[in-house]
């Protein structure tokens, strides 16, 4: 049986009913947990409608509890209830209609722990039509990636304490440490975006910003190095530096907000070298 999982916080209505519209016939019951930090009556209304049906499920969580411990939720619920795979979304994720359908013929490879569908991103022009049906993958993002209820469980789950930002990343690296593998099914894809993404032409080179909050980019930089440290002994961590110095870069000099963003990514730094964790602001 598969479970798809939704994590809400404060979301778009409309886009969460496609969403909701895109995935119901692929699965065999979805959960919401949300995380929303802004009361809304229709919110509440749509809820309610959907709870007359026994396919989904809700648990509010009243407050932001962060992404990780929303997806152990999730995951949990699937664990108990015998779901053998969960397909977790991003509450602005719409499905194509061949999501499951081509998942399917790999749900029996016993070493996989991800199944993950090709991304194209609305940000870049530039995309490989030369991939075969499957690829194994280092990474892969949450939203529409099928997840191993057993594999999830034996790995200790989500790292909760990242709250935001690398917690897909994280999860990823500890099934590699685990011996497991992603598998990326190519003829799958979803559209996904980052961001809110800027394309800047530097010296002949194309450079791409997120612009994220200062608070993400704190997230962002903080999280990346709390990963490479943790997981040293399977990731390059000069690289992982260079990647973290490329990002501030970036945010320094083409991106606005530039006061508290530098105060920002400078605590990032300063609380990832020293591991710390947990939710910040």
């Amino acid at each position: 049986m598969i479970l798809a999982g939704i994590v809400l916080y404060n979301p778009n209505l409309d886009r969460l009913r496609e969403n909701i519209m895109s995935i119901t016939k692929q699965v065999d019951k979805i959960i919401f947990v949300d995380n929303s930090t802004i009361s809304s009556i229709d919110r509440k209304k749509m809820i309610n409608l959907l709870l007359k049906d026994s396919q989904y499920v809700y648990i509010d969580n009243k407050c932001n509890f962060g992404i990780a411990k929303a997806l152990n939720q999730i995951m949990k619920y699937a664990y108990n209830n015998d779901y053998e795979w969960v397909l977790t979304l991003d509450q602005d994720t719409i499905c194509p209609q061949n999501l499951i359908d081509g998942y399917k013929l790999y749900l029996k490879m016993t070493d996989v722990g991800i199944i993950c569908p090709k991304i194209k991103d609305r940000n870049f022009e530039f995309e490989n039509n030369e991939l075969g049906k499957t690829d194994f993958v280092e990474y892969c993002i949450t939203s529409a990636s099928l997840t191993s209820t057993k594999i999830w469980k034996k790995i200790g789950g989500f790292s909760e304490e990242l709250f935001i930002d690398y917690v897909d990343f994280d999860y990823c690296l500890n099934l590699k440490r685990n011996d497991y593998k992603i598998l990326r099914v190519n003829t799958v894809e979803i559209l996904h975006e980052i961001g809110h993404a800027k394309t800047y032409h530097v010296l002949g080179k194309v450079i791409l910003t997120f612009n994220h909050p200062p608070i993400r980019n704190y997230y962002i930089v903080r999280n990346k190095l709390v990963c490479a440290y943790k997981y040293r002994d399977i990731v390059n961590l000069n690289r992982e530096k260079k990647e973290i110095l490329t990002h501030i870069l970036r945010v320094v000099f083409l991106e606005n907000n530039k006061i508290k963003n530098i105060r920002c990514l400078y605590k990032g730094i300063l609380d990832g070298k020293k591991m710390i964790s947990e939710m910040r602001f």
